[in-house]
């Protein structure tokens, strides 16, 4: 009974919907970036439409708490562009970032005796982040600057330019048993002063061991003696002290050469030995060789002989032929031979000595 007629009418709204994507809490190992793996949660969409996964960042990538993530991202398949929508992003002020662990190792390392623990070899270290920088390498030391095996090796010192001083990184040292210090070689050598000698005069001897050995506390000076046996036969004198001398280690002694065993082992003689016995060697140091030699020319003692006995004796009568005569002698070292030219100031002893009396 009616004739409908439908009119359109063109003020019609229809308004975008308001969504919130809110990101949401979330720790994580300090990795180098702002990423976060946890996705923001979304208010639901209508019928039909469609979305991606938005994505939620930290504020910075460094270690800390109540940390700032925003989320972004959002694409809505509405056929309007996403237009049909109004996007809120949320942030959330809970997010974590945690120092990330890593460790620094020490490595096997030998070396010779140097009197100090360093140690050339370089710590192993784990990974980096992404874009952080190795400024200054770790270093090694060993635990004693002493010669033995299986030494403690502990690294230390590493700085990590990351931005943020470092502090993203827990950094955890790893002691290793593995360091070998082994004995330095070193020369020992003995000298003489004079290349010949007479029998009781002074000698100087020298004792030295070289090598580069850097002196240190415990060094071989604090173990060392030395003793200076000439001919097999050990001189009066108690074992003297290593000195040092820049790098050297060097002991000296002054003294006559006397017959001290009464063994004719000081008896003059070209080409007689003299050792150096360096005693009690500091393990630190191998002295090769030891003992040390070198030859010295010992010659014969100058002596003089001044005639005290009788010159001149008469007979009991003109027709006796015979006279007891006494023929005597002094045997004077030449310290005691005043006005001789070849006199020196070093007595000796000169109980050995044989006297002849000739009648020419």
């Amino acid at each position: 009974n009616y004739p409908v007629s439908y009119v359109n009418i063109t003020t019609g709204v229809i308004t975008a919907k308001a969504i919130n994507v809110t990101a949401q809490t979330v720790t994580k190992v300090y990795d180098g970036n702002t990423s976060s793996s946890v996705v923001p949660v979304v208010e639901a969409l209508e019928t039909g439409d469609t979305r991606n996964n938005p994505i939620q960042t930290y504020d910075t990538k460094h270690v800390s708490t109540g940390k700032t993530l925003t989320a972004s991202g959002l694409v809505i398949n509405d056929g309007n562009y996403g237009n049909n929508y109004a996007v809120t992003y949320v942030p959330n002020n809970n997010g974590e970032i945690t120092k990330k662990n890593i460790k620094v190792t020490a490595v096997a390392a030998s070396k010779a005796y140097d009197g100090n623990t360093s140690s050339a070899a370089v710590p192993t270290i784990e990974p980096l982040a992404s874009g952080d920088a190795i400024v200054t390498p770790p270093v090694q030391t060993y635990d004693t600057p002493f010669e033995g095996t299986g030494k403690a090796l502990t690294p230390s010192g590493l700085v990590i330019n990351d931005g943020n001083n470092g502090d993203n990184y827990e950094i955890a040292y790893v002691v290793k048993n593995l360091g070998t210090i082994t004995a330095l070689p070193v020369v020992g050598t003995v000298t003489v002063n004079v290349a010949s000698v007479q029998y009781s005069d002074q000698v100087t001897l020298t004792a030295r061991i070289t090598g580069g050995a850097p002196l240190v506390t415990g060094g071989p000076q604090a173990a060392q003696s030395v003793t200076f046996p000439i001919g097999g036969q050990v001189m009066n004198t108690t074992p003297t002290a290593l000195n040092i001398d820049g790098n050297n280690l060097v002991a000296t002694w002054t003294g006559q050469l006397l017959e001290t065993t009464n063994t004719g082992s000081m008896a003059p003689q070209a080409g007689k030995t003299v050792t150096a016995t360096f005693n009690s060697p500091n393990a630190n140091f191998t002295i090769n060789p030891s003992p040390a030699a070198t030859s010295l020319n010992v010659m014969k003692e100058d002596a003089r002989i001044d005639y005290t006995g009788d010159q001149i004796m008469a007979t009991a009568s003109s027709s006796a032929t015979t006279a007891t005569v006494t023929l005597r002698a002094n045997i004077l070292d030449i310290t005691a031979a005043t006005g001789d030219p070849s006199t020196d100031t070093y007595s000796g002893d000169i109980r050995n000595a044989r006297v002849k009396f000739v009648n020419r």
